[in-house]
């Protein structure tokens, strides 16, 4: 008979804890792909703000590209890098007082959701993020108005 060898209490946390790691470990910050977004918007760098995207956005973005090309360029004043500046609010994150007394950002994780508030010159403008296949992503529920804006209507 053939007898398997418990598993020693190492090998435990290696089978367990490895893939939580990798999982969570590598995930960058809310924050941090929102700063990136803002960035890239700023510079005119369309695939990296195009990454920051949740994929409903992404699929929203590529619309309205799409809607320009068949219109003869006509709407390129609605993709261009300014509308990316104007979907994505431009401002520094609203900050709160920690237990401790330090100022840290006031940024609301529930589960695959985050929202923070960003100050901006116009006033404070809500974000939202969601977790999608394990990292943050910028939900712009705003592009869909573009997007219904520069779709043309079916010809009768």
């Amino acid at each position: 008979m053939c007898r398997r060898a418990p598993l020693s209490p190492v090998r435990v946390l290696l089978l367990l804890g490895v893939p939580i790691v990798l999982a969570t470990g590598c995930r960058e910050p809310a924050r941090e792909v929102y700063e990136r977004a803002k960035l890239a918007a700023e510079q005119g760098d369309e695939a990296t703000f195009t990454a920051c995207l949740t994929a409903r956005s992404q699929a929203l973005w590529a619309g309205l590209k799409e809607a320009e090309a068949k219109s003869g360029n006509v709407l390129k004043a609605i993709t261009d890098s300014n509308v990316a500046k104007a979907v994505l609010p431009r401002g520094s994150v609203k900050k709160r007082k920690a237990a401790d007394g330090k100022e840290e950002d006031d940024i609301k994780e529930d589960g695959h959701v985050t929202a923070f508030i960003v100050e901006t010159s116009d006033g404070p403008v809500a974000l939202y993020m969601r977790l999608e296949r394990g990292q943050w992503r910028v939900d712009l529920p705003e592009l869909a108005t573009f997007y219904k804006a520069a779709r043309p209507e079916p010809s009768p």
